[in-house]
Protein backbone atom coordinates (compact mmCIF):
# COMPACT_ATOMS: atom_id res chain seq x y z
CA UNK A 1 0.00 0.00 0.00
CA UNK A 2 1.26 3.43 -0.75
CA UNK A 3 0.16 6.79 0.56
CA UNK A 4 -1.69 7.26 -2.71
CA UNK A 5 -3.83 4.19 -1.97
CA UNK A 6 -5.51 5.69 1.10
CA UNK A 7 -9.16 6.35 0.37
CA UNK A 8 -12.60 6.27 1.88
CA UNK A 9 -15.69 5.28 -0.03
CA UNK A 10 -17.14 8.30 -1.88
CA UNK A 11 -14.45 10.58 -0.46
CA UNK A 12 -11.32 11.49 -2.38
CA UNK A 13 -8.43 11.83 0.03
CA UNK A 14 -5.34 13.64 -1.11
CA UNK A 15 -2.77 13.72 1.67
CA UNK A 16 -0.41 16.64 2.03
CA UNK A 17 3.19 16.13 0.99
CA UNK A 18 4.33 16.41 4.62
CA UNK A 19 2.01 13.55 5.61
CA UNK A 20 3.29 11.36 2.74
CA UNK A 21 6.92 12.01 3.72
CA UNK A 22 6.12 11.08 7.32
CA UNK A 23 4.48 7.83 6.23
CA UNK A 24 7.37 6.88 3.96
CA UNK A 25 9.90 7.57 6.71
CA UNK A 26 8.20 5.67 9.53
CA UNK A 27 6.56 2.70 7.81
CA UNK A 28 8.22 -0.62 7.11
CA UNK A 29 6.81 -3.88 5.79
CA UNK A 30 7.41 -7.44 6.91
CA UNK A 31 6.77 -10.62 5.03
CA UNK A 32 3.59 -12.29 6.16
CA UNK A 33 3.80 -15.63 7.92
CA UNK A 34 0.44 -16.49 6.37
CA UNK A 35 0.30 -18.38 3.11
CA UNK A 36 -2.55 -18.60 0.63
CA UNK A 37 -1.38 -22.06 -0.37
CA UNK A 38 -3.01 -25.18 1.00
CA UNK A 39 -1.10 -27.56 3.19
CA UNK A 40 -0.03 -30.63 1.25
CA UNK A 41 -1.33 -33.99 2.37
CA UNK A 42 -1.10 -37.48 0.99
CA UNK A 43 -4.38 -39.33 0.53
CA UNK A 44 -3.77 -41.42 3.65
CA UNK A 45 -2.89 -38.39 5.79
CA UNK A 46 -6.01 -36.53 4.67
CA UNK A 47 -8.27 -39.51 5.23
CA UNK A 48 -6.86 -40.02 8.74
CA UNK A 49 -7.58 -36.37 9.55
CA UNK A 50 -11.12 -36.61 8.17
CA UNK A 51 -11.81 -39.82 10.10
CA UNK A 52 -10.47 -38.31 13.31
CA UNK A 53 -12.60 -35.21 12.83
CA UNK A 54 -15.75 -37.20 12.04
CA UNK A 55 -15.22 -39.48 15.03
CA UNK A 56 -15.69 -36.42 17.27
CA UNK A 57 -18.19 -34.48 15.13
CA UNK A 58 -21.35 -35.40 13.25
CA UNK A 59 -20.55 -33.91 9.85
CA UNK A 60 -17.97 -32.07 7.77
CA UNK A 61 -18.41 -29.11 5.43
CA UNK A 62 -16.11 -27.42 2.96
CA UNK A 63 -15.66 -24.45 5.33
CA UNK A 64 -14.88 -26.71 8.28
CA UNK A 65 -12.37 -28.63 6.21
CA UNK A 66 -10.68 -25.39 5.19
CA UNK A 67 -10.39 -24.10 8.75
CA UNK A 68 -9.45 -27.43 10.38
CA UNK A 69 -6.91 -28.65 7.84
CA UNK A 70 -5.48 -25.44 6.35
CA UNK A 71 -6.84 -25.90 2.84
CA UNK A 72 -8.02 -23.48 0.19
CA UNK A 73 -11.64 -23.60 -0.93
CA UNK A 74 -10.60 -25.28 -4.19
CA UNK A 75 -8.41 -27.92 -2.54
CA UNK A 76 -11.02 -28.76 0.10
CA UNK A 77 -13.58 -29.28 -2.66
CA UNK A 78 -11.12 -31.51 -4.54
CA UNK A 79 -10.53 -33.72 -1.49
CA UNK A 80 -14.23 -33.96 -0.70
CA UNK A 81 -15.04 -34.94 -4.29
CA UNK A 82 -12.21 -37.49 -4.26
CA UNK A 83 -13.51 -39.20 -1.12
CA UNK A 84 -17.11 -39.05 -2.38
CA UNK A 85 -16.08 -40.82 -5.59
CA UNK A 86 -14.13 -43.39 -3.57
CA UNK A 87 -17.24 -44.10 -1.48
CA UNK A 88 -15.63 -43.06 1.79
CA UNK A 89 -17.99 -40.10 2.31
CA UNK A 90 -21.69 -39.50 1.75
CA UNK A 91 -23.02 -36.08 0.74
CA UNK A 92 -26.33 -34.71 2.04
CA UNK A 93 -27.92 -31.28 2.20
CA UNK A 94 -28.43 -28.57 -0.38
CA UNK A 95 -25.95 -27.63 -3.10
CA UNK A 96 -25.15 -24.43 -1.20
CA UNK A 97 -24.70 -26.14 2.15
CA UNK A 98 -23.43 -29.65 1.59
CA UNK A 99 -22.81 -31.84 4.61
CA UNK A 100 -20.46 -34.82 4.44
CA UNK A 101 -20.83 -37.93 6.59
CA UNK A 102 -19.21 -41.31 6.92
CA UNK A 103 -21.30 -43.95 5.10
Amino acid sequence: MTGKDIYLRNIDFRPEAKFLREIRRNVHFEKSKYSKLSKRYTEDEMWQKIEAYLSENDYLTNNLMRSQFGLSKYKAAQWLTHFLDAGKLVKKGSPHMSLYFLP
